[in-house]
């Protein structure tokens, strides 16, 4: 299975097909990081090179992650750690595979079997590559599974077809949803520090402590894969159970919706105070410069086609949100932006 992964060096957390609606016809679309306006081919934005890559986790983080999810139900501290065990299966298939190996030379003859042990140490070393391609792409391969499933749908809803919303593909598209929302840098990083603060916190240092687990050996960035795949798992969960209405946001205006690196925001977050409680979610996600979406809204109406100074808001909305980056199909949308900076 390990051997079949193709190793992807630049690991997208916004997919190239969703892009390319704000793309032109020689396929680049305009992009402002850094108060730089320029415009990018998709394959260049919303990267990073090896940015899903796993690296194995120490026993004292292991330690910490039980602490840290003791308060969760039972069962569902037992799906979690399951899923650690997953996420950290090509490591232990790297132990066994090394013990296998150094049984098995212990028991050749270096000397009289030189054509058996060469023929060994290159069967061992094809499947160390599969492993070190497992590392860096498992999850990267997952995400591609997934994004191959949401390009029917954004089509659907670009020709301003919602069918599937309430067919079949609801679960589905929920998901997809779901982890689009979480997948992201902007995320990642937000993660990494709720577990730097964590570690800090003096509670949790005492705890630690009365535990026997030693903070200096937790790298706070092993934990974003577990605390994006919880907290997805939690979402779409609430979301599916409650079947949330969705509008379909039409755009005619000569302004377009803006998307950035962090496409699917909630729209009752406060992005300028991070402090504040949360209590409401409506997720609002651009489809294209002319289509929008949201869900858990409490629309009569399943379409709307909105005016200049509504496109110009949920803009606003997602320009607050985003991590590093902003994507438009035109540069005066993202100069105009700098200005008001």
């Amino acid at each position: 299975m390990f051997m079949q992964l193709e190793l992807k060096k630049a690991q997208h957390y916004v997919f190239q097909s969703y892009l390319q609606a704000w793309c032109d016809a020689d396929k680049k679309l305009w992009c402002l990081r850094n108060r730089n306006v320029f415009k990018s081919g998709t394959h260049n934005i919303a990267q990073q090179r090896y940015f899903y890559e796993i690296e194995p986790w120490s026993e004292a983080e292991i330690k910490f992650y039980k602490l840290y999810i003791s308060n969760q139900k039972e069962w569902v501290q037992k799906a979690l750690i399951e899923h650690l065990r997953a996420y950290q299966y090509p490591f232990e298939e790297e132990k066994r595979l090394d013990n296998l190996r150094k049984g098995l030379l212990a028991h050749i003859n270096c000397t009289e079997n030189s054509g058996l042990l060469e023929e060994i140490e290159s069967s061992f070393a094809d499947i160390q590559k599969g492993l070190d391609a497992a590392k860096k792409n498992m999850t990267e391969e997952f995400y591609s599974d997934i994004e191959g499933q949401a390009v029917a749908w954004l089509k659907s809803l670009q020709q301003h077809d919602m069918s599937f919303y309430t067919g079949k593909d609801f679960e589905d598209f929920i998901n997809f949803i779901g982890i689009q929302y979480f997948r992201t840098k902007k995320m990642s990083d937000h993660f990494i520090n709720v577990m730097e603060q964590g570690i800090k916190d003096p509670q949790m240092f005492i705890l630690c402590k009365n535990h026997d687990i030693d903070p200096q050996q937790i790298n706070p960035r092993h934990f974003v894969h577990m605390l994006v795949w919880q907290y997805q798992g939690a979402l779409i969960d609430h979301l599916i159970r409650h079947k949330p209405h969705m509008t379909l946001l039409i755009n005619k205006n000569s302004t377009g919706f803006l998307t950035s690196d962090q496409p699917i925001i909630n729209i009752k977050a406060d992005y300028k105070n991070k402090n504040k409680e949360l209590k409401e979610l409506i997720l609002y996600f651009p489809v294209s410069p002319d289509v929008a979406i949201t869900i858990n809204d409490n629309n009569d109406l399943d379409k709307i086609q909105v005016d200049e100074p509504v496109v110009q808001k949920y803009n606003k909305l997602i320009v607050d949100a985003s991590h590093e980056s902003i994507f438009g199909d035109s540069p005066e949308l993202l100069y105009d932006i700098i200005k008001n900076i």
